[in-house]
């Protein structure tokens, strides 16, 4: 029974090594690793756009930066999507420092000047703070 539980353990380890780690370039490019860190590999988001965050939850993944900019990929960073928070008429414009999550559904933005963006819709919709 101790060899099944230590080559499960095994196998929880592997996937877990094997999951995609994000971070940023100093230069604010997004990155990906799948090995655990070793390597990383520059991934296109938007051309130009400079990121200061970067978040993921399972296969979804945030990246955020100046001028309020927002791309979300649901699918690991295959395929990325503009995200446009807007709250009462006002677009986000502030430089975006910080993603949270308590969940797919439940986000949260912070930006530069000391603005909290949320949405409670997976970033259909937003509301300022």
């Amino acid at each position: 029974m101790k060899q099944k539980a230590d080559s499960s353990h095994a196998m929880i380890v592997a996937k877990l090594v094997g999951l995609p780690r994000w971070s940023l370039s100093p230069q604010g490019t997004v990155q990906r690793s799948n090995n655990g860190g070793t390597t990383w590999v520059p991934i296109e988001v938007a051309k130009g756009s400079v990121f200061r965050a970067i978040a993921s939850i399972g296969d979804q993944v945030w990246a955020a930066g100046n001028m309020g900019v927002l791309y979300h990929s649901l699918d690991n960073g295959q395929h990325w999507t503009h995200v446009v928070p807007i709250s009462k008429g006002e677009k986000l414009q502030a430089d975006i420092v910080q993603i949270q999550f308590a969940d797919p559904q439940h986000l949260s933005l912070n930006t530069t000047n000391g603005q909290v963006w949320q949405s409670s819709d997976g970033g259909q919709t937003w509301a300022r703070q």
